[in-house]
């Protein structure tokens, strides 16, 4: 067989490495054997050149085929190998991602439950306030109300003690006005008793 031939059939060798096991496996086969047959009484056939040079057209057209193949699968087990680190990312981004709103879940709930504490807590303090100013307001009203009663009653009195001081003064002045009198008759009635003594 020509060398070049051979060389072709080595390189299809190396690219299916495991081609020497299935000849021992199916080496005892009969259909296998037949093709071994019909392999040798066609190697007959392509003794000319041109036929030689079309079967060597033929195996380096299949092992390009194969080469490219096998670049395409390289190729696609690498793409493969990037989708599934990206297919990994993406999960584990998106289990991340889960986690997060799980947890903002958590925090937004312990923040909801943290504003109705503080909402019932505001609400309570506003009524304490409203309830301060409103005792507050009531009693400075009062306050105001019993001193006002207060200067009322202090100005009745005022009246009322003045009317009796007006009066007091009037008893006064007569009651000086009585005793003035009978000092000036006791002591007219005393010269008179002492004109008499004398005499």
């Amino acid at each position: 067989m020509n060398t070049t031939i051979l060389d072709l059939f080595t390189q299809i060798k190396e690219l299916y490495p495991y081609l020497a096991e299935f000849h021992q496996k199916c080496k005892n086969d009969d259909e296998y054997e037949n093709i071994i047959k019909q392999t040798n009484n066609a190697k007959s056939k392509f003794e000319s050149t041109e036929d030689q040079q079309t079967l060597i057209n033929q195996l380096k057209n299949i092992i390009n085929d194969v080469k490219i193949a096998h670049k395409k699968s390289l190729l696609s087990a690498k793409q493969f190998e990037i989708s599934s680190a990206e297919k990994e990312k993406a999960l584990n981004e998106n289990a991340n991602l889960n986690k997060q709103i799980g947890d903002f879940e958590i925090y937004r709930n312990a923040q909801n439950i943290q504003q109705e504490c503080l909402k019932e807590y505001y609400n309570m303090v506003i009524q304490k306030e409203k309830q301060k100013s409103q005792d507050f307001i009531e009693g400075i009203q009062q306050e105001f109300e019993e001193i006002q009663n207060k200067l009322e009653n202090a100005l009745l009195a005022k009246q009322k003690n003045e009317k009796e001081y007006g009066t007091l003064i009037e008893k006064y002045k007569d009651k000086k006005s009585y005793v003035e009198q009978r000092n000036q008759y006791f002591e007219l009635e005393i010269k008179k008793l002492c004109k008499k003594q004398q005499i």
